[in-house]
């Protein structure tokens, strides 16, 4: 309890020392995700369908069979490695209410990628930007938008994955010391390595934008810089890092 008290006295001071237009956008960021929530368990269950239905119905096939890739299961575009079915199959054995069960599982999604962006903004961008970031991504532009998205979960884990690859990566780069950098690129590597389990959809929506974030972030920073200047300051860990996750995608390929 002395825990918990001390944690809430730590965010209202904190809450308290933000200047009022944060205030105002954390304010409305609590708005929205208490929104999300009634609505991922009330909205959302109108749309519930066969299409929807798919995660519940692996999940079961996956406890029955005791195989996570059932051989009897075809799976038209990606390997389900990790989606909504991951949250689906524990709550199997506790209950047995399709929209309930969907709806806490899409809620657990959320809150992972809400703390993924709140993640990327406090490692990447060493700011509060998450207060702008969420209420923008998590607001809905309206119901087809919201079904799509949160109701289905058929995109949430984009967000996860695509916020985690970068996050991680200049959590690593960042490091100073030499052991934890080497921890840290070692995460990320199994992490990229675990994203690719799933198919070659994961090339265009994870190891393309990334090698390509990599690449123009190379140039920029060696834009006023000669060529024989850039090639002895920066072309080692650029090309470390274009290798780490070159050689992360051919091991999860290979897997």
């Amino acid at each position: 309890m002395n825990k918990i008290k001390e944690m809430t006295t730590k965010i209202r001071d904190a809450f308290i020392r933000l200047p009022l237009f944060e205030k105002v956008l954390f304010c409305l960021t609590v708005f929205v995700m208490v929104a999300l929530a009634i609505f991922t368990f009330t909205g959302s269950n109108l749309s519930f369908h066969s299409d929807t239905a798919t995660a519940n119905i692996l999940a079961e096939e996956i406890i029955e069979t005791g195989e996570y890739f059932p051989e009897n299961w075809n799976c038209g575009q990606d390997l389900m490695v990790f989606a909504i079915h991951t949250f689906i199959i524990p709550l199997t054995l506790f209950m047995d209410d399709y929209l309930l069960m969907r709806s806490i599982s899409s809620m657990i999604f959320i809150i992972l990628a809400f703390l993924s962006c709140v993640f990327l903004c406090r490692k990447t961008f060493k700011n509060n930007a998450w207060i702008i970031a969420v209420p923008f991504l998590f607001c809905g532009i309206d119901y087809e938008y919201n079904i799509t998205v949160f109701g289905q979960c058929a995109y949430v884990q984009q967000i996860i994955i695509l916020f985690l690859s970068f996050s991680l990566f200049v959590w690593a780069i960042d490091e100073k010391s030499r052991i934890r950098a080497i921890i840290k690129y070692l995460v990320f590597f199994f992490y990229i390595t675990f994203i690719v389990l799933s198919g070659i959809r994961s090339l265009q929506t994870v190891v393309l934008p990334l090698l390509g974030t990599v690449i123009i972030t190379f140039i920029l920073e060696n834009r006023d810089c000669t060529i024989i200047e850039s090639f002895k300051k920066n072309t080692r860990p650029f090309l470390l890092h274009c290798g780490l996750i070159v050689a992360a995608t051919i091991l999860g390929y290979l897997v």
